[in-house]
């Protein structure tokens, strides 16, 4: 029941307000044809972790109308069984606005009168939908004349579920869009154990494969995770010796194979560089590129993607 899912987002009351990362959008179609926003819901049960869901719905081009379609689905009844619309009962979206990124939704008074769980539940699934957007990194919520919430991202998205004791944390993971020449963003809600490490979980993830039947996995067929470590932050990631003997045919898949694992890696706090080796030896070069030393972030794929789309 949403009630339970209420209870489990008690421990997010603190958190989200401090949340500073940014959540690309889900990129994949030209801006001709616009493009898809994952809406997020509150499970109506939350069992094994699953506090919220996703709907997929396609927007229209341009970005102002992208946004005004966006905050509307977010705000209208869920289409899928199962999920409920973050906002409480009778809540709506009186007006919003977007400057520098930052998008401000002003909420009907009736936000008020919620509890502070419901409350943090509806700002939580804002920042997770509309942060989605191209341009929109961060988000705020406002009712009754005040800002109840500040400058939310999607990152560090942290549950704590009272009844079952996991952690639902919202990954950040980069997997090849449908024009196979660029990475793109996805997010994978994950449930994790007290000490459980998020490296590893990242490239079993990126290993199953994106939700979005728009985009594909960089990683050669075959490949297997062999081992995944952080120290000092660097995480050194240990992969079957099909990464290298499926290498892709040219060096633009080797390169967004590579940093589908970096950018994702290295967007977890305690990731720095990212080491790549295959059956325990160090791989010194893949397609033309060099992968002597740790690796680090590399936006150009990612900024290559958003350009593309905004022609």
């Amino acid at each position: 029941m949403k009630r339970r899912v209420l209870a489990a987002l008690c421990g997010l009351w603190l958190l989200l307000s401090g949340c500073s990362l940014t959540f690309p959008g889900r990129t994949g179609q030209d801006a001709e044809q616009g493009r898809t926003l994952a809406v997020y819901r509150l499970a109506d049960d939350a069992g094994a972790g699953a506090l919220t869901g996703q709907e997929l719905f396609p927007l229209p081009a341009g970005a102002v109308p992208a946004v005004r379609a966006a905050v509307e689905l977010f705000a209208s009844p869920s289409e899928r069984e199962g999920l409920s619309c973050a906002l409480p009962e009778g809540v709506k979206v009186e007006d919003w606005s977007l400057e520098n990124g930052a998008l401000t939704l002003t909420l009907s008074e009736g936000f008020l009168e919620a509890s502070p769980m419901e409350r943090t539940a509806g700002a939580m699934c804002a920042a997770l939908t509309l942060c989605g957007l191209e341009g929109v990194d961060r988000v705020s919520v406002a009712a009754g004349g005040r800002t109840l919430f500040s400058g939310l991202t999607a990152a560090d998205a942290l549950l704590r579920d009272t009844d079952t004791d996991p952690f639902v944390r919202q990954l950040r993971l980069y997997f090849t869009d449908e024009t196979g020449r660029y990475l793109t963003s996805e997010y994978h809600s994950l449930t994790l154990d007290e000490d459980a490490a998020a490296d590893r979980y990242v490239m079993e993830e990126l290993l199953r494969g994106p939700y979005g039947p728009e985009l594909s996995s960089a990683l050669p067929a075959g490949t297997r995770l062999l081992s995944c470590a952080t120290e000092d932050g660097i995480c050194t990631v240990d992969l079957s010796r099909e990464f290298t003997d499926n290498m892709p045919d040219t060096a633009l898949g080797a390169r967004l194979a590579v940093y589908s694992i970096v950018n994702s890696l290295t967007a977890l706090p305690q990731v720095d560089g990212v080491t790549l080796l295959a059956e325990g030896e160090p791989i010194e070069a893949y397609g033309d590129m060099s992968l002597t030393g740790p690796l680090r972030w590399d936006d150009q794929p990612v900024r290559a993607a958003a350009t593309a789309a905004d022609k």
